[in-house]
């Protein structure tokens, strides 16, 4: 019985640390274009309060945040799998 157990917990430090790496990637891989698809969906709603200048701004700001979230996620995973793996 605890032989199968090791087996899950091996199994699930792998999962994790190729989880917290495919995160890795999605969060370095967040850019301008992310944000530019955000501009270009917005453009039918810009008015006076809502200018392109503003739009881009709030794009750039989700697109920042996505990549920290992912990063964050990322390494917490990291961290998780070091510290079940010792």
């Amino acid at each position: 019985m605890a032989q199968n157990f090791k087996d899950i917990r091996t199994k699930g430090i792998e999962v994790l640390t190729e989880m917290s790496t495919e995160l890795a990637k999605l969060g370095s891989s967040e850019t301008t274009a992310s944000s530019n698809a955000y501009t270009a969906a917005c453009k039918d709603i810009e008015n006076k309060e809502l200018t392109a200048e503003f739009v881009s701004s709030a794009a750039n700001k989700l697109a920042e945040s996505r990549k920290e979230i992912l990063s964050g996620i990322s390494k917490g995973n990291a961290k998780i799998c070091k510290n079940v793996a010792a």
